[in-house]
């Protein structure tokens, strides 16, 4: 017994060593001397010849502290020549400034010993990266290259009617990081919505749109003030305030009716407040709903064996009939000893 436990530790090592030979775990990055918040491209990627008897690989998520980070593209296994590729990519913004390192990332490989055929698994590690992060000026959190604009559906309204008001800024940098803005008017009744950001990555350039939308009551003549944003621009190296024109608005029939205007100013209120309160509840139980599949994702993902995924699924017996199929499977590996392949990505796709 000793001695084929020693031959198995034996076999690993030996495994783990040739491992190593002939495959590895790399990163790198797009850049590595940066401003706080700039976004910098980071790219994985695990290298193995024709002979390596990889047969799975199972990489988590890129890890680091200090930094946010955002999922780019998981690439499928791509042969050039001898070698085999898979690579993961990311974007990730410096939270502070300083010398900031992403620690060695860890990817778990499953391998098949040709004298036992037995699966064993494995970590391959990165090393370690260092990212010089320069704090932005002026105390600033915003960086990039931007433009600003702001635009109403009138110019004119009648007493107590609402206007509608649409602020954009569109351009590359952290755009998630801008925070809503605030109209203040003395006279004038305000309701503002949260801010919508549309990104999108392309050419190693992160960029979008920032739109925050404002519904404005008045009883008289005003003027919507001009709109600030002050940002360090990435590519002149300079704080720049860039802003919006005043716009006149001209009020129809104005009213001097308190009264009325009061009245007038409650039924708008309601209004408002009740479509908040429908839409509020309509997002509360659709984000109720996420974490409900978000928990069924997990236990999939982290289930240990086709006992453990089987019973996570059984909910699903009669509800789905793809899922139907793959359970009856899960059931033939269980109690009749087949050999079905289980694939949890197949399944995530399904549900």
């Amino acid at each position: 017994m000793v001695s084929n436990i020693l031959g198995k530790m034996v076999g690993i090592f030996l495994l783990y060593s040739y491992l190593n030979a002939t495959a590895n775990f790399n990163i790198s990055l797009s850049n590595n001397d940066i401003y706080t918040t700039q976004g910098i491209k980071v790219t994985l990627v695990l290298k193995y010849d024709q002979n390596t008897p990889i047969i799975k690989t199972d990489f988590e998520e890129l890890s680091a502290e200090n930094f946010w980070i955002k999922p780019l593209d998981e690439s499928k296994i791509i042969k050039k020549d001898n070698l085999f590729y898979k690579k993961f990519t990311y974007l990730v913004f410096a939270q502070n400034s300083g010398t900031l390192v992403i620690k060695p990332q860890i990817i778990n490989i499953a391998t098949r010993q040709a004298k036992t055929n037995q699966i064993i698994w494995s970590k391959l590690y990165t090393k370690s990266v260092y990212i010089k992060s320069k704090p932005l000026p002026d105390n600033l959190f915003i960086q990039g290259n931007y433009t600003i604009k702001s635009y109403i559906d009138k110019t004119s309204i009648k007493a107590n009617q609402p206007i509608n008001l649409t602020l954009k800024i569109k351009g590359k940098g952290n755009i998630d990081d801008i925070k809503p803005f605030e109209l203040n008017l003395n006279e004038q009744l305000v309701f503002s919505s949260k801010p919508e950001i549309k990104t999108d990555y392309s050419n190693n350039i992160y960029k979008g749109e920032f739109t925050q939308k404002f519904s404005i009551v008045a009883n008289k003549d005003f003027t919507i003030p001009s709109f600030s944003f002050k940002y360090f621009n990435i590519d002149t190296n300079l704080v720049e305030i860039i802003k919006t024109k005043p716009i006149k608005i001209t009020v129809l029939n104005p009213t001097n009716t308190q009264e009325n205007y009061y009245t007038k100013y409650l039924y708008t209120l309601f209004g408002f407040l009740f479509a908040f309160l429908t839409i509020f509840i309509y997002r509360y139980l659709k984000k109720l709903s996420s974490k409900r599949s978000l928990n069924i994702y997990k236990q999939i993902k982290n289930a240990k064996d086709d006992k453990q995924l089987y019973n996570t699924l059984l909910t699903y017996y009669n509800k789905n009939g793809k899922l139907k199929q793959v359970i009856l499977k899960l059931e033939q590996n269980i109690y009749f000893d087949a050999d079905n392949k289980i694939n949890k990505k197949d399944i995530l796709k399904l549900l």
